[in-house]
């Protein structure tokens, strides 16, 4: 009995195994594991007869893989283009951000023109390609620039770390509005600065047309949430006074 529950065992943990999705396929995984399950009851039935219970799951594995067979074909294809992309993004070869973007657009090449062999998830490897070739502008500068944040994780921690540095700065128990309406300003700085220190002659150097654009941008913004505020302090006198103005 305990040979039956071991086998019964092996099959749930194939099962229940999720992995470390979404780089680690899990139903790939499912897959080869099941496989090697069954593998191992027909050399077992080889040489002594299986006990029932292990014979109708033997059964009902080869039925289960026999049925889906098909199904993996395109997930296997695309998961290795997949898993490619993301050897090439991690860069453990330490290619410059030139070398790793003429990596990466060979892989897009060849999967734009081999994408037939993905079968059903041709479309899905449209969306992968277009939705690369929309943050495409900015996907390297984590090559060029030491310690840039990479990946979302690393962004919100230095996210969260700005939100700590204007809590300590200020006194207050949360992070001020006016990282609201200047965070992008005020993260560009923190990041920079950790980098290396900037002097007058640094800022003297910038086009003082981008930053007057620039300078426009936070104060509409900052125009904006004065309104949300007036309005939620009163909001009949707010509404009473747009409709004055539109009469």
């Amino acid at each position: 009995m305990t040979i039956i529950e071991d086998y019964c065992s092996a099959v749930r943990s194939s099962i229940t195994n999720d992995g470390h999705p979404p780089l680690e396929a899990s139903g790939l995984k499912l897959q080869e594991n099941l496989t090697l399950i069954e593998q191992s009851l027909e050399r077992m039935e080889k040489r002594s007869a299986l006990p029932p219970p292990l014979v109708n799951l033997k059964h009902l594995l080869a039925k289960g893989l026999s049925a889906t067979a098909s199904l993996f074909s395109p997930v296997r294809v695309a998961y290795q283009w997949v898993d490619k992309a993301s050897n090439i993004l991690n860069n453990k070869i330490g290619l410059d951000a030139a070398g790793v973007k003429q990596s990466y657009q060979q892989l897009l090449t060849e999967m734009s023109q081999q994408k037939q062999k993905a079968g059903t998830l041709n479309t899905a490897i449209d969306n992968f390609i277009k939705t690369t070739h929309s943050y495409w502008s900015g996907l390297f500068h984590c090559y060029e620039i030491e310690d840039f944040p990479r990946t979302n994780n690393d962004l919100e921690h230095a996210f969260g770390m700005l939100r700590y540095h204007q809590r300590r700065c200020t006194g207050r128990k949360v992070a001020p509005s006016s990282l609201v309406i200047r965070g992008s300003v005020k993260l560009a700085c923190a990041i920079a600065t950790k980098l290396r220190s900037f002097t007058a002659s640094d800022l003297a150097q910038v086009d003082i047309h981008t930053w007057l654009e620039l300078r426009s941008q936070l104060q509409k913004h900052h125009k904006a949430r004065i309104e949300q505020y007036r309005f939620r302090r009163d909001p009949k006198a707010y509404l009473a006074n747009l409709e004055s103005r539109l009469l």
